[in-house]
């Protein structure tokens, strides 16, 4: 079992690195500036709009004597269509992206049908194929890096996982029930570090955090100076 000293020194040697975490998810808090950039997103579906309009006009054009409906052209104006839809999309949040995400799914659907036609229409538009999938992936992957962005400057996110750390940083702080001085010391970190816990997990104003992170700081200092005196 490991004695008081072995404990105390091993909490002091990890609490810097959580509580400075803490410090600055107060910092971020009040900052509170992350914007997503969808800029490639938007660039990637002006490119695969301009990709639908040629294969329309290609369609248009090779079929212009034809009467009645010509195969596949229904299929590309849907897809022109669907792209707009896509377009209509601010991404800004984890709700738009996957209101993306539902969107890209039937312009990637409505691509199937489009070259899935006729095969005089087919050898038409099938030099856009590439294009058209080569977009597509594209846009997919740079929603994936902006759900990454997102879930890295997700203040909730960060606030369960300081939430988490801080709760083991208590957990692991004890002491052998016979000692007669370490509850005063030790005690009132272990009852700060709850309430500092508490006040990230009830989303708290960042001045309540900082207030209590610094009761909680000011805590350790004196236990600290006593466990130096003690140990020695």
């Amino acid at each position: 079992m490991a004695t008081n000293k072995d404990v105390f020194k091993a909490f002091l040697e990890n609490k810097n690195s959580i509580l400075n975490r803490v410090d600055d998810y107060v910092d971020e808090l009040l900052e509170n500036n992350f914007e997503v950039d969808d800029s490639k997103i938007q660039y990637e579906l002006s490119e695969l709009k301009s990709t639908s309009e040629t294969m329309k006009s290609s369609i248009s054009r090779v079929f212009s004597d034809e009467t009645g409906d010509v195969s596949g052209e229904k299929e590309v104006e849907e897809l022109d269509n669907k792209i707009y839809n896509c377009q209509q999309i601010e991404v800004k949040d984890e709700t738009s992206v996957k209101e993306l995400e539902v969107a890209l799914s039937e312009v990637s659907s409505k691509a199937n049908d489009s070259f899935d036609t006729d095969k005089d229409v087919y050898e038409t538009i099938k030099a856009k194929k590439d294009d058209v999938y080569s977009s597509i992936a594209n846009i997919k992957r740079e929603m994936r890096n902006i759900e990454q962005e997102i879930d890295e400057n997700n203040n909730v996110i960060k606030g369960t996982r300081l939430s988490v750390e801080i709760e083991e940083l208590n957990d692991n702080l004890t002491y052998n029930p016979m000692s007669s001085r370490a509850p005063a010391y030790v005690d009132p970190i272990k009852n700060g570090l709850n309430e500092l816990k508490e006040e990230i997990e009830n989303g708290n104003e960042p001045s309540e955090i900082q207030s209590q992170l610094n009761h909680v700081n000011q805590d350790i200092k004196v236990f600290e100076a006593w466990f130096e005196e003690w140990a020695k």
